[in-house]
């Protein structure tokens, strides 16, 4: 039976839980309505969840929605993706970074 990539969208309430607690590394992508880039890098994340199906867990998160966790984490502007390992923030790339980048470092952090 094919696992299918996970869709459950992390918020300030269990945060902790989905992302920090997870075992598996997490890329939480914080997107905006108003940024045609967002778009594009959710794209991208699902391509990726598809891809890495039960290595890796993949959320988006609106910047004004969860601006708690923005602000908490310094997202500034979107498309941002954090990368998450262990519940420790690992990486961080802003603005439109090619599925080839993401594959690489995703490879990196799996290795």
């Amino acid at each position: 039976m094919e696992e299918k990539a996970s869709h459950i969208t992390p918020s300030n309430a269990n945060f902790r839980q989905e992302v920090l607690e997870c075992e598996q590394p997490v890329l939480v992508l914080f997107k905006s309505v108003w940024s045609g880039l967002s778009g594009i890098m959710e794209s991208r994340l699902v391509n990726l969840a598809i891809r890495y199906t039960g290595k890796i867990k993949t959320y988006k998160l609106d910047l004004h929605d969860d601006a708690r966790l923005a602000e908490e984490y310094l997202v500034l502007t979107a498309p941002t993706l954090l990368v998450f390992k262990h519940g420790e923030l690992v990486d961080r790339l802003t603005g439109l970074v090619s599925e080839t980048v993401l594959a690489t470092k995703l490879d990196a952090l799996l290795g």
